[in-house]
Parts: C-alpha cells; structure tokens; sequence
C-alpha cells in the first residue's frame, strides 16, 4: 500500500486528489446506528460507546480514512462522508433516540447504493429491533445487495444487534454469522469493544487475510 500523509499538513483539496488517486486504498467506515424510540433508555450508552470505538479508530486506522455515521428511527438520518480523523463525537444534538419505528431495511439499502467505489467499505450496523417501517427497500433486496457486495466488492458487514433474535435477522439480510454478534441492551459498551477488538485484527491482516476474515470470520470464536 503507498505510503499515506499526515491528515493535518494536507487541505481537503490534497487529501481527495490522494484518495482517488489511491481509491483502491482508501477504506471508508459506514455506521447505521438505530435511533428508534426503543433506544430512549440505552442512548446515552451507544453514544460513549461509539465514540471511544471512533476515538480508538482515529489512532489505528489509515489517516486518509472517511467515515459516514446515519442514524434511523422512522426515517433515515443522512451525514456526509468526512475524512476519519476530523469526524466530531456522537453528541445529544447528533444522536437522539426519538419516538418511532425502526428503517433497518432502507438505512442498509440507502448506504450501500450511494457508496463511493472502488473502495475498501466497512458497513457496521447497530440496532435494537427489526425492521418495522422501511419503505423503499425489503429484506430480500437488502440481502441481494449485500450478498453482491460482500462477495464481489470485498466489503465487510458487521451486525451488532441487541436484542434476541438479532442473528435470525442478520442471516435474512446477507450478513455471515460469524460477522454478527448479538447482546441484551446494556451489554452496548461490551459488545463495541469486541468489535474494536475484532476490527484490531481486521486492519492489522494483509489485504488477503481481510478477505477472508469479511467472509465470516471477523469475531473470533463465533
């Protein structure tokens, strides 16, 4: 892999004629974190937690990653896709649970269609429920985009799900089993440190071990 800048001598001009000069490279981070009224008691939880898992990723991830965070309640809460280590922390202002249903089924499909290519994707989607009011997309055009993606595109889908048939919903969206980890809600904290420390080896791999591990083997031991 070419050798990469510091992120703070370049301009965002520099950095995105590095990136797509370097596309292949360059591995984007993509979030879905549920913002469902069911999240109202666990809000506070997810935030700390995912901002020490960005925090950690700022310090071990390639400094010319992007990163895009969406949440979804009812409907999908779009961000821009910004570089990695300028990204802001989750604050109550940008992540509030707010009463509604649960669009797991668009948050996936509206991310994974309008991604940047060719580049190394991430996509790690957190939720508490099923899906409950998706619009535009189903649960089988869900998992033909990402069967087509994982196997095609190399990306790595990682579920994190809270509640207890979480892995019978990751199978029927396309996620491999062994990309999936399923908790009670306030196991939140843990369950992003296992996939910090999962995403640890994952970056640490060469380019065909994470192949490999995005085909199902990211947690280690399920």
């Amino acid at each position: 892999m070419p050798a990469t800048p510091l992120l703070s001598t370049w301009n965002e001009g520099k950095q995105a004629r590095w990136r797509q000069t370097h596309a292949t490279h360059v591995m984007v981070f993509h979030f879905l974190l549920d913002a469902s009224g069911s999240m109202a008691s666990h809000e506070m939880d997810l935030r700390r937690a995912y901002n020490l898992y960005v925090d950690w990723l700022k310090q071990h991830a390639d400094p010319m990653s992007l990163i895009e965070t969406q949440s979804f309640g009812t409907h999908v809460r779009r961000s821009d896709v910004q570089a990695l280590g300028t990204a802001p922390p989750l604050t109550a202002e940008t992540y509030t649970a707010r009463l509604g249903g649960t669009s797991l089924f668009d948050a996936i499909g509206t991310v994974t269609t309008t991604a940047l290519e060719p580049m190394q994707h991430v996509l790690i989607v957190f939720t508490d429920g099923e899906d409950t009011s998706s619009e535009q997309y189903t649960a089988g055009a869900v998992a033909e985009l990402l069967t087509t993606l994982q196997e095609h595109s190399g990306w790595l889908c990682v579920f994190l799900g809270a509640y207890p048939d979480a892995l019978a919903t990751a199978r029927t969206l396309g996620f491999h089993d062994g990309n999936c980890v399923t908790f009670a809600g306030e196991q939140i904290p843990e369950a992003f440190l296992k996939c910090q420390r999962a995403t640890q080896r994952y970056l640490a791999a060469p380019p065909a071990d994470r192949k490999l591990l995005a085909t199902g083997s990211f947690f280690p031991g399920v």
